[in-house]
């Protein structure tokens, strides 16, 4: 029993011998073909590297960091094939990627290049019988904005747009061992990195880990493995990174995403009103969302065009959600009809942009428009007390902004009135927005059972 086991032994062990033997295929690293350095342009498909290459021939490429480059023999018939790419002529090189009969018999490469420089592509064949025999090899390029994902390491990549890969590339599979991240940093002050696309990788083995923030120190916001798709991830806070991590077996395709950069409104108005009191006029407006905001500026006029005056700049509360400012006019025209108010958002960069607009008439010691009755059952009256002229847009959102009704007419007379007879809207809180060519003007309603 022991005799066996030792013959056992050494059969798996000429067995393993032979194998590495057949990997290493003929002298490796024979001769360079051809002698010169290979450099390609960007987006070139198969550019010819030589004609006739034999096993254990290989070729010195330049290539830049970030574009994606492939090596092929696929449509030789000549000899089975094997592609290795490193970072020497030699076996102190390290492996960048390797693949065996890609396509029938013959071999592709494809590869993100996380460095500028040389690399090695080493063209090898299964048996060296023949070896008088020679094969084309061919390469390509993509320099549409690839990001790769080191294999180990990380690296951080200022960008607004582009492809994101694992370090396989576009078409080979990821190798072992990998543990890298990639920090997708906005090229745009303020914006927000949104990612998008699918993973393929060993299920629970392989993992992906997208964080918000720099490096894996940020805040996780999703993981997984297996074949998936991530949905859509903002950061909150401007760069993402993505962590890529495989064990020692079984590989797979990786992940491919997209990346844009998302631009948030600074100020998401849900509503500005004002209203008479004995003594001043009360505005007041609500915003969903506030982000990199300084501040608001209120302007008034009495004619609704021109002449627009700033009476107040209001500090901003700070980023956040659901967010309610008050502020009162006690110094406003008497007895000059009706009073126009614009609300001015304040960036911390220091761009206005204008947010919303409301009216009133003092004079009349009511505000306009009115919706009546409110709270409502979905059947209310709208009056526009004369605020609105011409071509008028009556929108009905949620508090989530989503439009739920939306009509345009014609405001023909000062006394025009709306009526709404509608039992499809929801019990909820709504926000009703007036605008014509010259104002724009939000109530708050509520529709109940």
């Amino acid at each position: 029993m022991r005799i066996y086991y030792l013959d056992t032994v050494l059969f798996f062990f000429l067995c393993v011998s032979l194998s590495h033997s057949g990997f290493a295929q003929c002298t490796n690293f024979l001769s360079q073909t051809p002698g010169s350095l290979q450099t390609i342009g960007c987006d070139i498909n198969n550019q010819l590297i030589s004609g006739c290459m034999s096993g254990g021939n290989y070729a010195v490429c330049h290539v830049d960091s970030g574009y994606t480059y492939s090596w092929t023999t696929c449509g030789s018939s000549i000899f089975d094939t094997q592609l290795t790419l490193s970072t020497a002529p030699s076996s102190a090189g390290t492996i960048l990627a390797y693949n065996d009969d890609n396509c029938s018999l013959q071999s592709t490469i494809s590869w993100g290049a996380t460095f500028s420089g040389n690399v090695y592509i080493l063209l090898s064949r299964f048996y060296c019988s023949g070896g008088g025999s020679c094969t084309p090899l061919y390469w390509s390029s993509s320099c549409q904005n690839t990001l790769i994902v080191p294999y180990s390491g990380g690296q951080i990549m200022n960008v607004c747009s582009g492809e994101v890969y694992d370090h396989g590339g576009s078409l080979s599979n990821y190798s072992n061992f990998a543990n890298g991240y990639l920090v997708i940093q906005p090229d745009t002050p303020g914006a927000l990195v949104t990612l998008t696309g699918n993973i393929n990788t060993e299920q629970n083995y392989d993992f992906i880990y997208i964080y918000d923030g720099v490096g894996i120190v940020g805040s996780p916001i999703w993981q997984g493995s297996g074949f998936q798709n991530i949905g859509i991830l903002t950061s909150g806070t401007g760069p993402l990174t993505v962590h890529f991590t495989s064990d020692y077996s079984v590989t797979g395709q990786g992940f491919h995403f997209t990346v844009i950069c998302a631009y948030p409104v600074p100020v998401e108005l849900l509503s500005f009103s004002a209203e008479c009191k004995s003594d001043y006029i009360d505005l007041d407006w609500h915003v969903a969302s506030e982000h990199n905001t300084s501040g608001y500026n209120i302007l008034r006029t009495t004619d609704g065009n021109s002449t627009w005056e700033n009476i107040a700049s209001i500090k901003a509360l700070g980023d956040g959600y659901d967010l309610h400012y008050k502020y009162k006019d006690m110094n406003f025209p008497n007895n000059t009809g009706t009073i126009y108010y614009k609300l001015v958002d304040v960036d911390i960069n220091g761009i206005e942009t204008e947010s919303g607009g409301t009216a009133v008439n003092c004079s009349e010691k009511e505000s306009f428009p009115i919706i009546t009755p409110n709270p409502n059952n979905g059947f209310f009256d709208l009056y526009l007390n004369g605020a609105f002229h011409g071509n008028t847009t009556i929108k009905i959102q949620n508090t989530t902004g989503k439009v739920v009704v939306e009509r345009i007419f014609n405001a023909e007379t000062p006394d025009s009135v709306i009526l709404f007879q509608s039992d499809r809207i929801q019990p909820g809180t709504y926000f009703i927005s007036i605008t014509d060519s010259q104002l724009e003007h939000v109530l708050k309603m509520i529709i109940t059972e």
